[in-house]
Parts: C-alpha cells; structure tokens; sequence
C-alpha cells in the first residue's frame, strides 16, 4: 500500500524532477520526431495498400472489358461487377436520412414553438432546411432522448 503524499511535498518533488529548458526542448524535439515517423508508417501503408487495390481493381475493370466490351455493357449484377464493388468498398445508399446535430436543434425548436413558419423565423433558416430535419428526425424515430 502506498502512502499518500502531501501537496507541498508533491510540489517539492515535481519542482526537483523537473527537466530543464534544453532538456525539456531535446524531450519535445524526440516525441515529434516519433509522432513524426509514426505518421509516415502509416501513410506509408495507406499508399501500400491503395496501391494493391488499384491493381487488383484495373484487373477486374480489363476483366469486365474483355468479356463484356465494355464496363456500360456490363449487367449490374454480374460476378466481375460484383468485385469491382467489393474492391471499392462501394456501400449502399442508407435507407434512412442521417441526422445531424443542427437537424436535432432545429427540430427541437420547431417541436417547442410548434408552428413551422415561427419556428424557421425563430431560427433563422428557410423552411424546406426545416421540413428536411423534420421528415429526417421523424424517419429516424425521433431524436431517442
């Protein structure tokens, strides 16, 4: 079990341990220096990997022409459009509109003054910014408190 320290003692022993100006300059300069290399690694790998994937996707994009003649001709749920896909990480559209925070504040302000025309007034924004937060917090299910 540890003891507890008092705070003068505490101030004491951070005011011996602490580094001096140039040492604490030779700390600062080592840490960007590893953040600095740790950011290029990973950029690094980033390209190394986009890399891959742009030669995997011009194949199956030279595979596509071959057989189809063209990727326009090709019907959209073919194998060789299919892995371009996969390729790509081509997500689908979501079903449901994405709310975002000023959505929520809008919709919070209309649903306290309950008119929409005071509410936009109040707000300041035009009345379809404010319908288009309504149907989008609506479709989504309220804003789940």
């Amino acid at each position: 079990m540890h003891k507890r320290i008092s705070a003068s003692k505490q101030q004491e022993y951070d005011i011996r341990h602490q580094l001096s100006p140039a040492e604490q300059l030779k700390w600062d300069r080592k840490q960007a220096a590893k953040k600095s290399a740790d950011a290029y690694r990973r950029r690094r790998e980033q390209l190394r990997k986009r890399h891959e994937r742009d030669h995997a996707l011009m194949a199956a994009v030279h595979t596509i022409e071959d057989t189809y003649g063209s990727i326009a001709d090709a019907p959209a749920g073919s194998p060789e459009v299919t892995a371009v896909r996969l390729i790509v990480d081509a997500q689908p559209a979501p079903a449901k509109p994405v709310v975002t925070r000023e959505m929520a504040m809008y919709y919070r302000t209309y649903k306290a003054i309950g008119d929409q025309k005071r509410a936009t007034k109040a707000l300041g924004i035009g009345i379809q910014t404010l319908r288009n937060a309504i149907v989008a917090v609506e479709e989504n299910g309220g804003l789940g408190k």
